[in-house]
């Protein structure tokens, strides 16, 4: 308890700061290599949280900058990842000091550069960064598939509605967000945006760690933020991609964008579908597990001033969404649709109220979901059709001031987001041998629920001992109150709130390498779907639990990242304790949910890199993690087992490029609640791709060359995964 107080207490001594004088900061203009200002662009000190825009001269201010030299990381205006600056002098006087660009490069490695467009993240938490050009090369089908290649990071299984897991933490202690807006859902696995086409991305960051305080401290295994691309002023540009796959990728895809200028402002708009048959596995075809979808991004931006606004509308809709299941063909899940529509706006200005710069984020959506699960006839029973459906709506509202106060930078702001009318229905049929209906049930599970966060924040950096050492704090308040009418448990609240926040001290070893130490302390509620929902799921009948506790965590990390020459290397260590963890466990031929007293996950990552020549890059990466529940001594669900991963990324002329995956997990023994053994498994994933000209580039991508046999999970019902499989994509712009 006294280190967890001096802990939360460390941000005060951040606020005892706002009597210190606001310092003059030196000011910075990017340009590209050829001398030319980049209006809008965003840039990231590396090591630290966040990024500031720059003005439509392309002039921004730090604040807290670190003693030189150090480096920044810069984005374009549209997010696109466009390279690292180090900063070795700053301008005196009035002067500006400008941050020239490097030369566009066909390859760039981000593993320990720690650089973000726009999440903020402890100094600790690794953060990643999936670019656009990655994006186009690789050609993920998935969100999942976009970060599979960082060390920690796992999935529930292989089926199109797969959920992203970091550090073992599934079920809602990952964040997902789309364009700073929450994805939230109500399927026990916890979001997924499997319905997110990554042909409107671009980008997507990741956080390795328990998020910072400016999102939630529930997202206490990191934070994954898929980024769709802000239109660019002054240009009118077209681009389109078409793709085929065949064997493990049985799947059709199609998409075209427009960004289109008018006057200072622009629009941009994308559309696409894809559709994906049953794919093959190296036991032949896996039914039930086709999926069709389509959707449509449209966003604008305008200048105002020295802000800039911009507004987007996603809507996404996936039909029949098969869920691949052992137990097929005497029972069979599959998602009839599921539906999201998504509206974000965005504000961010320069020198407003004595802050260096505030950033607006909101967002309202709503999502809706149908599960059917079906009971096959046989010769002893008739047809069975069970079908739940969920409807709710999604708001956020986040924010943030920056500013130097003294010596150090402060970031405060306000955070609001929640969930409200949330219904579910249970409609049961029964057919007859002839399969004609002859009973149906109608059940009113949640008829109206609601859950809503109110969270105020503050966190800082505050050099020490001369800039070689630097304490980062932050403390963020909550109060969750959630309410249900009607449906099977009828009226029920529930109110809680916590303090929650984290403290880091990072030594500056070197120019170019960092070590950080650091402990945060999370707090989670339990979810709507947990407390209150009652029906079919991906893998049976669920049983929501009102009387569940909320979660709290303490979480320490260490971690040394940096650079010398052309080796990059980074190592991450933690052990996060659970207390209250919510577990779905098994009862019977039916799922409930209850809280364990205290739970242990503990882990150790790897992430190398060696930039042979300057268009070719070979990296390592690992990952060893274990979680026990510490009430029984068992195994915790959902943890990752050994993995290691090899990967080549290579350019060796222009316009060609090939990549190359090896990735290995040992087998898994440690089971937790729901789960089996599984055995360990490599697998050869290749890509390699011609840029003819900007018109078209051909892209074939091969997922498990090899033809590995393994399972797509650890579920007691898991299947074999696809098998070998290879798509082919045309794209280009103009």
């Amino acid at each position: 308890m006294r280190l967890l107080r001096a802990a939360l207490l460390a941000p005060l001594a951040l606020l005892a700061l706002l009597a210190a004088p606001r310092l003059e900061a030196a000011r910075y203009r990017v340009v590209d290599e050829n001398g030319r200002a980049v209006p809008g662009a965003r840039v990231s000190i590396l090591g630290r949280a966040g990024s500031v825009a720059a003005g439509p001269e392309g002039e921004l201010t730090l604040e807290a900058e670190p003693a030189l030299p150090f480096e920044v990381g810069v984005f374009s205006p549209t997010g696109a990842w466009l390279g690292i600056v180090r900063v070795e002098t700053r301008a005196s006087g009035d002067g500006v000091r400008d941050l020239v660009l490097p030369a566009a490069r066909s390859t760039e490695v981000l593993v320990s550069a720690g650089a973000a467009a726009s999440l903020l993240a402890p100094p600790a938490n690794p953060v990643s960064l999936v670019s656009k050009r990655e994006l186009e090369e690789r050609r993920p089908n998935r969100l999942v598939e976009a970060i599979e290649t960082l060390p920690g990071i796992s999935k529930s299984d292989e089926s199109a509605s797969a959920v992203p897991v970091i550090r073992g933490l599934a079920r809602g202690r990952t964040l997902v967000m789309v364009d700073d807006g929450r994805v939230s859902a109500e399927r026990r696995a916890g979001a997924s945006a499997s319905y997110l086409n990554p042909f409107a991305l671009e980008s997507v960051e990741v956080v390795r760690g328990p998020g910072s305080v400016a999102y939630g401290s529930d997202a206490l295994g990191g934070i994954v933020h898929a980024r769709t691309p802000l239109p660019e002023p002054g240009v009118f540009r077209a681009r389109y991609q078409l793709g085929g796959g065949v064997g493990g990728s049985p799947e059709a895809s199609a998409g075209v964008g427009l960004n289109v200028p008018l006057g200072p402002a622009a629009f941009l708009v994308h559309l696409y579908q894809r559709s994906a048959g049953d794919y093959d596995s190296p036991a032949g075809e896996q039914d039930n597990s086709a999926v069709r979808d389509r959707g449509f991004l449209v966003r604008g931006a305008i200048p105002l001033g020295k802000a800039r606004l911009f507004a987007g509308f996603q809507l996404d809709a996936v039909r029949d969404m098969g869920k691949p299941q052992a137990d097929l063909p005497t029972t069979r899940t599959f998602y009839p649709w599921e539906d999201s529509r998504r509206f974000s706006l965005g504000l961010d200005a320069p020198d407003v109220a004595g802050f260096t710069s505030v950033e607006l984020r909101a967002f309202y959506g709503s999502y809706g979901i149908s599960t059917n699960r079906q009971r096959r006839p046989t010769a002893t029973a008739t047809l069975r059709d069970s079908i739940s459906e969920v409807d709710a709506d999604d708001f956020s509202v986040r924010l943030l001031g920056r500013r130097s106060l003294g010596p150090a930078g402060l970031r405060v702001g306000v955070d609001v987001n929640g969930r409200t009318g949330l219904e579910a229905r249970n409609v049961t049929n029964d057919y007859d041998v002839g399969g004609n209906p002859t009973d149906s049930t109608f059940e009113v599970a949640v008829a109206d629920a609601s859950r809503t966060d109110f969270g105020a924040f503050v966190e800082g950096d505050l050099p020490l001992a001369g800039d070689r050492l630097t304490l980062t704090a932050g403390l963020r308040g909550d109060h969750v109150r959630t309410e249900n009418a009607g449906g099977y448990f009828g009226d029920r609240s529930t109110s809680d709130g916590a303090l929650s926040g984290f403290a880091t001290l990072t030594w500056a070893l070197a120019p170019e390498w960092k070590l950080s130490a650091q402990y945060a302390r999370g707090f989670r509620d339990p979810t709507l779907s947990d407390r209150y929902f009652r029906g079919v799921s991906g893998r049976g009948f669920v049983v929501g639990n009102p009387d569940l506790s909320a979660e709290t965590s303490n979480q320490l990390d260490l971690s040394l990242r940096g650079r010398r020459g052309a080796f990059g290397f980074g190592v991450s260590g933690y052990v996060y304790r659970i207390e209250d963890l919510v577990e779905r466990y098994r009862a019977g031929a039916d799922y409930g949910f209850r809280n364990r007293g205290e739970t242990e996950i503990a882990g150790a990552e790897l992430e190398a890199d060696v930039r042979i020549t300057p268009r070719l890059v070979v990296r390592l990466l690992g990952s060893l993690s274990q979680g026990r529940i510490l009430d029984d001594d068992t195994w915790a669900a959902d943890v990752l087992p050994p993995t290691a991963q090899l990967i080549v990324d290579h350019e060796p002329f222009a316009g060609f490029f090939w990549r190359a995956r090896l990735a290995a997990m040992a087998r898994d023994e440690r089971p937790g609640a729901s789960e089996v053994v599984v055995a360990g498994h490599a697998r050869l994933d290749l890509a390699a791709g011609y840029r003819l000209s900007d018109l078209l580039t051909i892209t074939v991508s091969s997922r498990n060359v090899l033809d590995a046999r393994y399972a797509d999970s650890a579920d007691e019902n898991n299947v074999l995964a696809p098998g070998r499989g290879a798509v082919l994509s045309l794209s280009g712009s103009f």
